[in-house]
Order: structure tokens, then sequence, then C-alpha cells
């Protein structure tokens, strides 16, 4: 059987499973069953579905290596160290966990079930794709296996761009980060590596009573910055495996400032997801109404800035949110009008023929438009329509 069949039987398998999970056996199935039981036998199903398929053709899923071990173990570990310390400024809070005794056993049951299918399945992936095809094998898989961790609810949380891009700074990104060097890991070590790596901080998540309470800006920070800086530096490590068996004769060692070049590679990225969500203030907004056409069109992105109320003057162009759902509205003040000590809003979209029907007390402004960015958002748009569509 060929790889690339190999590839595509244990991705469709991969969806069968994740949509049976979330879509067909939720309401047939009681919870707590589904939880701890169908779904930790349907990833182990999964992986022995991937097992038998790697082994039927050759592919090998276990590699003995004690330094790789120890690299895995030490990245994760590095990784819980940091939260810890963050921690230790932001402050801790309850785990949302059982803490007994029989608590731990049973999710530790659940929890390393599971990964231990879907470190089969990674391997599989992985190892099908080959050393040739590494980039494609490692970003494909990682892509995937990202995506089957996701909660379908999650996507209920993606209303508003500040909650859309928090969501993606603290799952999406420091999970494809985490699966990419699990990846690596797979690849050269086969399921050992990746399960230790993956399954240490399984276990910080689950077992401690008492969990850090990061701002997710800094749990987006050290989960995608730690598992790529291991990323290159286990590359460099293990440069000649992944040269397809080829050892360059004078190949010199990374210098650091390639290890520095991956460390502002994340740092970027997660810079990137917190101007999004407005950490540094101005966050940008995805337009998509035509009220204020034709100065603001649909599919544009505005830049909203923070603003004091008593500097806005009629003509600037706000956003407020009446509704506290998360997605404001963009219309231009037209008047001011005082009311008792502060003053009110008259807004008016400017393609609208009437003026809004409520005035916008200065408490639900969320900035002025500083900037506006023609016709980038229309891919958003477009995923945001197919999301609406998913029966979630």
């Amino acid at each position: 059987m060929s790889t690339t069949r190999i590839w595509i039987l244990v991705t469709a398998a991969v969806a069968v499973i994740y949509a049976s999970i979330h879509f067909v056996l939720p309401g047939r199935v009681d919870g707590m069953l589904l939880a701890y039981v169908v779904t930790p036998a349907l990833w182990l199903l999964v992986g022995l579905v991937a097992f038998l398929l790697a082994r039927r053709s050759g592919l090998v899923l276990v590699k003995r290596d004690h330094r790789l071990l120890l690299i895995a173990l030490g990245a994760a570990l590095l990784q819980v160290f940091l939260l810890a310390l963050g921690g230790l400024e932001w402050g801790f809070g309850r785990s949302p966990y059982s803490t007994t005794i029989t608590g731990i056993a049973v999710n530790a049951a659940r929890v390393f079930t599971m990964l231990l299918g879907m470190e089969v399945v990674r391997v599989c992936l992985i190892r099908s794709a080959g050393v040739a095809r590494l980039t494609a094998g490692l970003v494909g898989s990682s892509l995937i296996l990202t995506l089957v961790q996701i909660q379908p609810a999650v996507y209920a949380r993606l209303g508003s761009a500040e909650s859309a891009f928090a969501v993606g700074g603290t799952i999406l990104l420091p999970n494809f980060a985490e699966n990419l060097f699990a990846g690596l890991l797979a690849l050269l070590g086969g399921v050992p590596a990746a399960f230790v790596y993956r399954g240490t901080l399984a276990a910080a998540h689950w077992f401690p009573p008492i969990l850090p309470d990061l701002p997710w800006a800094s749990t987006a920070l050290i989960g995608t910055v730690v598992p790529l800086l291991a990323l290159h530096i286990v590359g460099g490590i293990y440069r000649a495996d992944l040269a397809e068996g080829e050892t360059p004769p004078d190949r010199q060692p990374d210098s650091w400032w390639s290890t520095a070049r991956t460390a502002l590679l994340g740092l970027l990225m997660v810079v990137v997801f917190w101007f999004m969500a407005g950490v540094f203030g101005p966050r940008p907004l995805l337009i998509a109404s035509g009220s204020m056409q034709p100065a603001i069109d649909v599919g544009d992105i505005v830049v909203l800035v923070p603003v004091d109320p008593a500097t806005i003057d009629v003509g600037d162009i706000i956003a407020f949110d009446h509704t506290g759902n998360g997605i404001p509205q963009v219309h231009r003040v037209i008047d001011i009008q005082p009311e008792g000590q502060e003053v009110r809003f008259v807004t008016k979209g400017d393609a609208n023929e009437k003026v809004d029907r409520d005035t916008v007390p200065p408490e639900v402004i969320e900035g002025k438009v500083g900037l506006v960015i023609p016709k980038v958002g229309w891919l958003a748009i477009g995923a945001r329509n197919a999301l609406a569509s998913l029966p979630l």
C-alpha cells in the first residue's frame, strides 16, 4: 500500500472520529459515557487502524532514542515552568478537574488513552509523508491534529474580532506550535518521543489542584515560542537524520542568530494576535454591513484606537456596543447632547436615512476609527459565513 494512500485513509478516519464525537453521538449517547468511554475508545480505535496500516507498509512507529526523550521531557517541563512563573506574577486558580485519587485515575485513563491513539496517528501521518516532504508532512499533520483538538463550541466564541483573535492566540496558535514540535519528535523518535512531550503537558494541565491564571496574551507567548524554539534546536541536533540519511561533511551547527530568528518569528506571530485582540490599545474590526458606505464598505477593516469620550467631536466615526454581545456598531457622530453630568452621542450611518434610535453613552464606546483598510476582510467574511452554516 502506498504511503499516500495511508495518509488519505488515516486522515479520513480522523475526520470520521471527529464528526462522530461532536455531531453524530451527542444526544444519542450519555454525555459522561461519551466523554470517558466512547471518545477514548474511538481514538484508540483510529490509532489501531493507523498502527495496522503503518505495519503493513513497513513504517516504523517506535525508535529508541533516550536523548530525544530527555529533550522532549525538558521542552515540556520548560513550558510548564514558565507558566508557573507567570502564575507567581498573575496568580493561580483552582483546577476545574477532579483532584481526588479516583478522579485523577479516571482522567488519566481518558487523557492518556486519547493521547496514545492521537500520537500513533501523528507518527503514521508524518512518516507516510516521509523526510523528502518534511515541511508538508509536518504542517499538514499538525494542522489536522490541531483542528481535531478543538471543540466545535469554540467557534461560537468567534463573534467579534477581539474574541476571535483571543481564541486564536490561546488555542489555535499555541496548539499548532505544540503539534509542529510533536510532529518533529514523531518523525525522529516515533510514538514515545511525541507521547513524552505531550503527555507531560497534559499531566501538568489535568492533575495539579491549582493552575496558573495567566492573561491569554502571556499564555499565547509561552505556548508558541517554547515549542518553536525546541523545534529549531532539535532540528539542528538531528540535521543529518533529516537530510534523507545523508550526513553533510562540513555542515556547521546553527548559529545563535539562527536560533534567535526562530524565537523572533514565534514572537512576531504572537504579537500579531496581540494586536488583533487589542492588547496594545488599537485593534482591527471587520465591517460586515454597508451602513457606512461610501466611507467604509463591506469587507473593509477599520483600526479602532482608544479614545477619551470627552475628545470626541461631531464627524468622528466611533465603534460602540449597546447590547454587550461583543459585536460593535460603527457609525458617525452627528450630534453631542448633554444629559445630566455626562453627554450622549447621536450617531448615524452615512448610508442610512435616519439617525440611530438610541443615543450612545460614553461607557459603551469601544474606540474611534483611526484607519480604514479596504477590502481585505472579505476572506474573513467568507470563513465566518461558512462557520455559521455548520450545525454547531
